[in-house]
């Protein structure tokens, strides 16, 4: 906890560690990943291959800022699938 007598860096140090401890975990990371290149392959071979789907994270995920949720293990990880139209 921060006092009157905490110094700028200790602050700084603090809230890194609770930056890190909110992160997604590497190996959670790595696996969405996995999940998401899966359904990218599975996808361009499905019928809908032929409106050129086009899928990728938005949201936290993208950034790179998504945080464990307050209660549960389940992470919310958004992503987008553009379809286009055929000519």
């Amino acid at each position: 906890m921060a006092t009157p007598t905490t110094t700028v860096n200790e602050i700084d140090a603090l809230l890194s560690q609770i930056a890190v401890e909110l992160q997604l975990p590497t190996a959670l990371e790595k696996e969405a990943r996995a999940h998401y290149h899966a359904l990218t392959r599975y996808l361009a071979q499905s019928s809908l291959a032929g409106y050129s789907p086009d899928l990728y994270a938005q949201g936290s995920f993208r950034i790179g800022t998504t945080v464990k949720p307050l209660a549960g293990d389940e992470f919310d990880l958004d992503f987008v699938v553009e379809l286009q139209m055929p000519r």
